[in-house]
């Protein structure tokens, strides 16, 4: 049996061409960027691996605002997928209206 270190590099091709793309993105990974990794000891899916997929993207994009470049932007996101978790909670029309709207720069919802 072969022993294998974290530092090894892999023999999956797959993998290594991931750690390829790694290297030529300094300081940017891909995978994890910057803006999810913004506040100390907390990466945004330890918080958002444990809601459903609707609070799980408004945790993501109310945290990730201030650090993307795109703070209104986010925010509508994040507010999208709040109404249609409250629509689905209580029992109203869930919000069909697509996302595509809040990058026009309409009156959020």
């Amino acid at each position: 049996m072969t022993a294998v270190f974290w530092n090894q590099r892999p023999a999956n091709p797959i993998d290594a061409q991931r750690d390829q793309t790694k290297e030529k993105t300094v300081g940017n990974d891909p995978i994890n960027p910057d803006h999810y990794r913004t506040y100390p000891g907390l990466e945004v899916i330890q918080l958002t691996e444990h809601l459903n997929f609707c609070l799980g993207n408004v945790i993501k994009y109310v945290l990730r605002a201030e650090h993307k470049g795109k703070t209104i932007e986010d925010l509508r996101k994040a507010q999208w997928y709040l109404q249609r978790e409250i629509d689905r909670r209580t029992g109203n029309n869930v919000t069909t209206k697509p996302k595509s709207h809040l990058l026009d720069g309409d009156e959020p919802l």
